[in-house]
């Protein structure tokens, strides 16, 4: 669904592979929470990008933020 552009539906595929996973090893979900926040800004759902990011943050706070993602997810000014 990602690759083929209809990343409506592939966020929701995502979001039910993320449910399923909480039991996964920490790379699974952390590999899953990232095609979620990609499939979530490529929709311009930037506030759900950040609450995935958010999650997969405390999960490890070593999580790479990928340069490309990084001005998209800065927090908007107050």
């Amino acid at each position: 669904l990602f690759q083929s552009g209809k990343y409506t539906e592939a966020a929701i595929a995502f979001e039910k592979a993320r449910a399923r996973a909480l039991q996964s090893p920490k790379d699974t979900r952390q590999a899953i929470a990232a095609h979620l926040i990609e499939t979530h800004l490529r929709t311009k759902q930037t506030h759900l990008a950040r609450e995935v990011l958010a999650d997969v943050l405390r999960i490890n706070p070593d999580f790479h933020i990928p340069p490309e993602w990084a001005k998209a997810l800065q927090a908007p000014a107050p």
